[in-house]
């Protein structure tokens, strides 16, 4: 069984992700965007993609290059933010 994650979006309404989903999302976002190109360039459309598909919001002090300046950065900070955990031992039984 995997963990469902509830995200509230800002109308008050949810969606359920499967932690898989959420990190199938990442991995497709590393696979189109590269570190390579202009950083903010990089930042902002990682925010985008935080905030439209995963329907996070983030706070301007959230948005910078520690939290979102890499492909490993990204992870770890939508891992921490949705509290998601390396493995399924908080599934739901």
């Amino acid at each position: 069984m995997y963990r469902t994650i509830r995200v509230v979006l800002p109308h008050e309404k949810g969606i359920e992700m499967k932690r898989d989903d959420i990190l199938h999302y990442l991995n497709e976002f590393k696979k189109y965007k590269s570190e390579k190109q202009d950083e903010q360039e990089f930042l902002t459309e990682a925010t985008l993609f935080i905030e439209d598909l995963l329907h996070i919001t983030l706070a301007d002090e959230e948005i910078t290059d520690k939290n979102l300046g890499s492909h490993d950065a990204l992870e770890s900070f939508v891992r921490t933010k949705l509290q998601l955990e390396d493995t399924c031992a908080e599934s739901a039984e």
